[in-house]
């Protein structure tokens, strides 16, 4: 049998090449992936997560006191670069065939409220094709698409002086806690991917290896030989 003092000097190095902790390691790491997804574990990053939306509804703070310093300038970045992307949006949504029949109608009623001898050389059809093309051409400029994310970026900074609590009332309780779930869960699957967790192992193992021996270890996180003497896994 191994005397209690001969595992205390294995080293850190041996430990961790050896076998039975490669075996150790996976079956812990495979309980983890299936784990982590269990009702109880998921209904408690739930209830974590709603009573978090609720102290920040009580906490009187605007969005930009709350958010991370500098999140307001990299949403504006990515709204400057997608800029020819939400152009080309309002454009498909301009000539979308709901919108046209829409706004032909709109035409037509207009028209039916003029002179009806004005309206009877006017067609509907060509004034939306002439204003249509006018649309496309203006939104093409690139200083249309300058102004747009300009305007947008105003906004940005409008919403982060919201006061959260007066902005969230207006969502619905099931709203809210559809976001914080749909969060919730995006989370943890992030948290099961294998390049993560490897991270998280590898990241362990590395701190452990600043220590010679299991000895060493375990003294640096408080537990002395004394308290290992007084363990059940020693007696």
């Amino acid at each position: 049998m191994v005397d209690r003092l001969d595992i205390l000097n294995i080293e850190l190095k041996d430990i961790l090449k050896d076998e039975l902790y490669l075996q150790l390691k996976e079956s812990l790491i495979k309980k983890f992936k299936v784990g982590i997804f269990d009702g109880e574990l998921k209904e408690y990053f739930y209830s974590r997560g709603e009573e978090k939306v609720r102290e920040l509804e009580m906490a009187n703070k605007s969005f930009k006191e709350i958010l991370p310093k500098g999140f307001e300038n990299n949403i504006k970045v990515l709204i400057y670069n997608k800029g020819p992307e939400l152009v080309e949006v309002i454009k498909e949504f301009i000539t979308d065939e709901r919108f046209q029949s829409k706004y032909k109608l709109e035409i037509t009623k207009f028209l039916s409220s003029m002179n009806p001898m004005v309206s009877k050389f006017v067609n509907s059809e060509n004034i939306y094709i002439k204003l249509k093309a006018s649309l496309i051409t203006y939104l093409e400029d690139p200083e249309t698409r300058m102004n747009l994310v300009i305007f947008i970026n105003d906004k940005i900074d409008k919403l982060s002086e919201k006061d959260i609590e007066n902005t969230l009332k207006y969502i619905p309780y099931e709203g809210k806690l559809s976001v914080v779930k749909a969060i919730v869960d995006e989370m943890m699957k992030v948290a099961i991917e294998d390049k993560i967790i490897k991270n998280i192992v590898d990241s362990f193992e590395k701190q452990a290896l600043k220590y010679k021996t299991l000895g060493e270890l375990l003294l640096s996180l408080g537990i002395t030989e004394e308290k290992l003497s007084n363990s059940i896994f020693f007696k």
